[in-house]
């Protein structure tokens, strides 16, 4: 385990999410860390030191992402949401896979990513609100937008029903 594999734990502990790091390093084919919220929310991260999509790790996470949410619902939690994350230690500018990642609804987290989650530890930890706003990120723009459809859809029958 690299030393930034190592740190990711601890960061996350720090924002709230209940992280248990060994239970990544006995799988050999599991993901790098596993962190779940206080409501039960699990994300599934991957950590890199160089592109994202190095020896198909993009393709490895979501595996493995599927892996977990499956494991949840068999287990009884399919209330249970899952978001696959993959952590690097470069900046944005030197990267140029993140548009390929995010495609495929993956939350990337980059060195300025993780500058900005160590200043969100000095405020209460809320692991709840950042695994929502990971959820939110990793949601797809077709799944937004008909979302966004049925929501214009359901205000403008509403309006119509006040009106007659």
């Amino acid at each position: 385990m690299a030393d930034h594999d190592r740190r990711n734990p601890h960061l996350l502990y720090m924002l709230g999410f209940s992280v248990d790091p060994l239970a990544a390093s006995h799988m050999s084919d599991g993901p790098d860390v596993l962190a779940s919220t206080p409501d039960g929310d699990l994300a599934v991260i991957e950590c890199t030191t160089g592109a994202l999509n190095n020896d198909g790790k993009l393709s490895k996470l979501l595996l493995r992402l599927n892996t977990a949410q499956d494991r949840l619902t068999s287990m009884g939690h399919k209330h249970a949401r899952c978001v696959a994350v993959m952590v690097t230690t470069l900046h944005s500018e030197h990267l140029t896979d993140v548009q390929e990642a995010t495609r495929k609804g993956i939350v990337v987290l980059t060195a300025e990513g993780l500058n900005s989650l160590l200043g969100r530890t000095k405020s209460t930890p809320d692991a709840n609100r950042l695994f929502e706003e990971w959820w939110q990120q990793a949601q797809p723009v077709d799944s937004m937008q008909q979302e966004l459809g049925e929501h214009v859809a359901s205000s403008l029958l509403s309006q119509t029903r006040h009106t007659l």
